[in-house]
């Protein structure tokens, strides 16, 4: 399967012809408007209702303005329920409300966040305070608890 797991995604020396993203937050965007801009085809798939979902409404809809004035391909509400070969092609099946139930591409990017690793830290050694995330609490001057 040609896909990026297990690989960093800088390191690639080929640019793919058509590149599946699932995840429409920053990274994903970013990679998406990349690779858009090296003239390759792309399509975004978002599991929620708008792009980057951390910002308010109006700034998720002016990005998804300027991503689709560059031809970036946009696919909301949509869950990713697999993903298998199709010759030489990727299919990503999706169950979404609005959208084709099945999207192809040459590549795939799975961008769909990140999750802190600060729970083997040892932090609560130390009387650091965790978020139920697992984020580090800080303060307006990014101080932890311990002084």
């Amino acid at each position: 399967m040609k896909y990026f797991a297990n690989s960093n995604i800088m390191d690639v020396d080929f640019v793919p012809e058509h590149l599946i993203i699932v995840g429409g937050s920053y990274i994903g965007l970013e990679f998406g408007q990349m690779y858009r801009r090296f003239g390759n085809k792309v399509i975004i798939i978002e599991k929620g209702s708008r792009l980057i979902h951390r910002e308010d409404e109006d700034v998720s809809e002016e990005i998804k303005k300027n991503l689709e004035a560059e031809g970036i391909n946009l696919h909301f509400n949509a869950n990713c329920l697999s993903g298998e070969m199709d010759g030489d092609k990727i299919k990503v099946n999706v169950d979404c409300k609005e959208d084709d139930p099945q999207v192809k591409g040459s590549h795939l990017l799975l961008a769909t966040g990140r999750q802190p690793n600060a729970d083997d830290l040892g932090l609560e050694k130390a009387g650091v305070e965790m978020d139920e995330g697992g984020n580090i609490k800080v303060d307006d001057q990014l101080r932890t608890n311990v002084l």
